[in-house]
């Protein structure tokens, strides 16, 4: 299995030499912020304690922010396939939105089994990835029209404008862009959430959840649009 160092060390290959040490020095200080950063989130006596994996540009109200590469202060260095800085028990929610899939299957049954040691008991956690099933529905013709609408929109969007109705082009890329390393179906999913140790797995729509702080978070749909989120996200919560 490809550990983190030999990632983030290919990664920063692709880079000039001035380029890999700007990128080392921020990863510095976020490890030297982060202890500050956690300590200040749960100061003060809270009702609620939500982590954000992969917060990106899209910060939750309330809820501690995390990202590999941190866009701004409000965020906290952490990288998820690594043991996450907190004590067992600490957050009745965890989101991770559009994360899982950036990781190798080993890795996210990592993560997913210190997301469970993070959460207090009952805690919840919810997951949205890629749909691989997506993949299938678009090499069987005769596409439905929200298919044909989606194939249009990502060839052009991401510059494949020579064939802008190929199916296999889209297939291609959420296969292989973005730095995607595994892709999930609902069985292999609810699986992997299981064999790390949750339980009552449900399936869920975009934006809605039985816990009501789980309703109204999902962000991919402003990268995408409401209708290709749904089309393309696979959701799914479960309990500690």
């Amino acid at each position: 299995m490809e550990t983190r160092v030999q990632r983030v060390g290919g990664m920063l290959q692709k880079f000039p030499p001035a380029h890999r040490a700007a990128y080392l020095a921020r990863e510095m200080q976020g490890l030297v912020r982060r202890p500050h950063q956690i300590r200040r989130y749960f100061a003060n006596e809270r009702d609620f304690a939500g982590l954000q994996i992969g917060a990106g540009h899209h910060h939750l109200d309330g809820w501690l922010t995390t990202d590999l590469e941190p866009l701004d202060l409000r965020a906290v260095y952490m990288d998820a396939t690594k043991p996450l800085p907190f004590n067992e028990g600490m957050f009745d929610c965890i989101v991770a939105e559009h994360i899982i899939e950036h990781v190798t299957y080993e890795s996210a049954l990592g993560m997913l089994s210190e997301c469970r040691r993070a959460l207090k008991d009952r805690g919840v956690i919810r997951i949205s990835t890629p749909d691989i099933r997506l993949t299938y529905q678009l090499m069987n013709p005769p596409l439905t029209p929200v298919l044909e609408r989606y194939v249009s929109w990502s060839n052009r969007a991401f510059n494949n404008t020579q064939d802008p109705q190929s199916p296999t082009h889209v297939v291609n890329r959420l296969q292989h862009e973005w730095g995607h390393q595994f892709l999930y179906d609902a069985d292999t999913l609810i699986t992997a959430l299981e064999q790390c140790g949750f339980t009552e797995v449900t399936k869920c729509i975009p934006n809605e959840s039985s816990h009501s702080a789980l309703r109204g978070i999902d962000r991919h749909a402003y990268e995408i649009g409401k209708e290709f989120n749904e089309l393309e996200s696979l959701i799914m919560e479960a309990i500690k």
